[in-house]
């Protein structure tokens, strides 16, 4: 048995219930993501490559012996980066992005 917080007439009521049941109708700017070029896309994919790269840069051309920590922490910043854009592309409504 599935209980609801709030009657059904009340969740089937506003703008998204609106806009399924009338087509035609607009719902509002806030609801709605900009859409992004793939340029945009290519260009923010090439600065997070960048962007690792720089932080490898000492590891991979240094003198210096190389822990496995800082290879370790280099690598998971740049995974961040990589899903950040792919949860950035994939979600675009999201405020955190903007």
């Amino acid at each position: 048995m599935i209980r609801r917080w709030a009657p059904g007439a009340v969740v089937a009521s506003g703008p998204a219930a609106n806009a399924v049941t009338h087509p035609g109708m607009r719902v509002s700017s806030r609801f709605a993501a900009p859409a992004r070029s793939a340029e945009f896309w290519a260009v923010m994919w090439t600065v997070a490559v960048a962007a690792e790269f720089v932080a490898l840069v000492p590891i991979i051309f240094g003198d210096t012996p190389i822990q496995d920590a800082d290879v370790v922490y280099r690598l998971v910043g740049g995974s961040f980066a990589a899903f950040g854009l792919v949860a950035w592309h994939r979600r675009l409504d999201s405020s955190v992005a903007r």
